[in-house]
Parts: structure tokens; sequence; C-alpha cells
């Protein structure tokens, strides 16, 4: 099997496996979990890392060409910076003491809900 006929067959497989693993986690962030949503949400998630990480195999001579932009770099470090603000920020704020949702932030109130004005998990809605 030829280099083409592996990117043939792979790059539709890698975006299918992204399309369905952004649907369901669209579909998790409002809390539609029925039918095995998250199931599939976990499982193609791994089978779209395992695509990714051939993909960067396969076109490996390409993407180091890519990465010596001084723009890259760049976005690389704003997407981290942004990142670890999200996990670490706003830590012990819910009244539980300093370090009650260490490693969460403001990424944990965004999973609960209440941001979106979606009742958060174990919790239920007012509206009947």
């Amino acid at each position: 099997m030829t280099r083409k006929d592996i990117k043939t067959k792979l790059n539709p497989a890698l975006g299918l496996t992204f399309l369905i693993v952004g649907v369901t986690g669209i579909l998790l962030l409002f809390h539609i979990q029925g039918g095995g949503i998250k199931f599939l949400h976990e499982w193609m998630s791994v089978g779209f890392l395992v695509l990714c990480v051939a993909h960067l195999i396969i076109n490996w001579k390409a993407f180091v060409a890519f990465m010596k932009g001084g723009p890259v770099i760049a976005s690389i470090v704003a997407v981290c910076l942004l990142s670890g603000l999200l996990l670490i920020g706003g830590q012990g704020h819910d009244g539980r003491g300093p370090n009650a949702n260490a490693g969460y932030g403001y990424a944990n109130r965004l999973g609960n809900g209440p941001m979106l004005g979606l009742p958060g998990r174990g919790q239920h809605s007012t509206h009947r």
C-alpha cells in the first residue's frame, strides 16, 4: 500500500471521527447524554487520537516545515496559556475553602452548566 493510498483512506476517517467527536461534544456540553452519547464520544475520541498520530507520522516532514514559522510558535504558546487559565482560574471561589475545586477552575464551571443557563450535574431544572 502506497503513502497516497494510506492518505486516501486516513483523511476521510480522520474527518469523520472529528465530526462525530465534535457533535457529541456539543451534545454533552448541553447535557444531552441519552442513547450512549458519552460512550460514543469517549471511544471515538480515542479513535480520533490514534488517527491523528498516524496522520502526523505520515506527514511528519510537512509538519516540521510548518512548525518552523514564528506565528505558529506564538499560537501554540497562546493556546497553552489560555488552556491553563481555564483549568486553574477561579479556584476556591465556591465557599468550600481555597483548594476545594483545585485543578478545575473555570473549566469546571463551564461543565456544570450554569454559565449556559442549564441545570448543572445533579441539579434539576425549575421549569416544567
